[in-house]
């Protein structure tokens, strides 16, 4: 036949201290100072708890150019990659259902006949290929500069739906002789470009 334990404290092994209390409407306290609790392997996580991070380091550079000009060999309005990139390896990804990526990074656009401007995207590159936040005539519209400095950041949320390795990257693009035709896709030398994602259950 089914009964009930009620109490309302437990109490130490020497006897000297309450360790947990429950309340009359049911709630548990800890009453230990910075107690250490050990969660099984079937432990339940909340929705949306950070079940795993990591994060990547890109150190900046005043060599990386990509000449969109006519003399170039890049194509406008085509992405490219600016190298900063993360792996989420597929035995980390599985651990939850989404997968939050922040980014923050310095570029530099070359000198347009009316406009500064960009287009970046963070893309998913694996395991299938999808855009995951886009930013579109970043910079400085109706002035012109040698190379600004622009820095971009962003984030996105995505979805895992499948037990792969998940990799994300930064990538750059310009859109034609008016707003910049050539991009530093680290600028400048003694920057640090970071990428940080986020495993959520």
């Amino acid at each position: 036949m089914p009964s009930d334990l009620q109490i309302t404290n437990i109490r130490d092994l020497n006897n000297a201290n309450s360790a947990i209390t429950i309340g009359s409407d049911g709630q548990i306290t800890v009453n230990q100072n910075n107690p250490t609790l050990t969660l099984g392997s079937n432990a339940v996580m909340p929705s949306h708890s950070v079940v795993h991070a990591q994060t990547t380091e890109l150190a900046g550079s005043s060599l990386e150019l990509y000449n969109f000009s006519s003399s170039g060999s890049f194509v406008y309005g085509t992405y490219y990659t600016t190298t900063l990139e993360i792996t989420i390896a597929s035995a980390n990804a599985v651990k939850g259902s989404n997968i939050l990526v922040f980014y923050s990074h310095g570029i530099g656009v070359g000198q347009g006949t009316s406009s500064n401007q960009i287009a970046y995207r963070l893309q998913r590159t694996a395991p299938s290929a999808s855009t995951v936040h886009k930013a579109e005539y970043i910079g400085s519209q109706g002035a012109t500069t040698p190379y600004p400095r622009l820095s971009v950041n962003g984030h996105g949320l995505d979805d895992r739906t499948a037990d792969a390795d998940y990799v994300y990257k930064v990538e750059v693009t310009a859109y034609g002789e008016s707003t910049g035709n050539s991009v530093y896709r680290n600028w400048y030398a003694g920057s640090v470009n970071t990428i940080t994602a986020l495993v959520l259950k």
